[in-house]
C-alpha cells in the first residue's frame, strides 16, 4: 500500500504544474493590440508607459481614455483560495459608477468569470479568475458579451 501512496504523492505536483503557468511578464501579452482593436471597435495602440506585469492600456490617438480604449489589469495572489476570496472586490467598477452597474455571471471561462456593464457611463468589463490569477479586461465604449467572453477565453489560454 505504501508504494501506491508514494506514487500518488509523486504525481500530484506534476499534475498541478501542468494546470498552471507562471504569471505573465506583461499584461499586454494577454490581449494583443489587434485583439484590443477588435474589442474596442476601433484601431487602438499600446499607450506609452502603460505596460507592466499588472497593467496594460490600449487607446486611440487621444490616449487610453480617448474615444476607444481597452485596459487589462492582472492580480496574482499567493494561491487559488486567496484569489477566490478576493475575486468579488475585482468584480465592480471602482468607484461604482451610478446609476446602474449590472454584473452577469459567465460560464466556460477559467474558474470563475463575470461581465460588468455600466450606464450611462458606457463601459463594460469581464473579470475572470484562473487559479491564483485574476484578470480584468475593461472596454469603452462597451463591447458585446460575446466579444468580452472571446477576449477572456483568449487571455485565459495565455496564462
Amino acid at each position: 500500500m505504501r508504494p501506491v501512496l508514494a506514487a500518488v504523492l509523486a504525481v500530484v505536483p506534476m499534475l498541478t504544474s501542468l494546470h498552471t503557468k507562471a504569471p505573465p511578464s506583461s499584461a499586454c501579452s494577454l490581449v494583443t493590440a489587434s485583439e484590443a482593436s477588435t474589442l474596442a471597435g476601433s484601431p487602438v495602440t499600446n499607450v506609452p508607459g502603460d505596460s507592466s506585469a499588472t497593467s496594460c492600456g490600449y487607446g486611440t490617438k487621444g490616449g487610453v481614455m480617448g474615444p476607444a480604449n481597452v485596459e487589462i489589469t492582472v492580480g496574482v495572489f499567493p494561491d487559488a483560495a486567496t484569489a477566490k476570496s478576493e475575486y468579488r472586490s475585482w468584480n465592480a467598477i471602482d468607484p461604482p459608477l451610478p446609476p446602474t452597474e449590472t454584473v452577469i455571471s459567465v460560464t466556460g471561462v477559467a474558474d470563475q468569470a463575470d461581465i460588468t456593464h455600466t450606464s450611462p457611463s458606457e463601459l463594460s468589463a469581464i473579470d475572470f479568475r484562473k487559479g491564483a490569477t485574476i484578470v480584468r479586461i475593461g472596454v469603452g465604449p462597451p463591447a458585446s458579451d460575446a466579444a468580452l467572453k472571446t477576449a477572456a477565453l483568449t487571455a485565459a489560454s495565455r496564462l
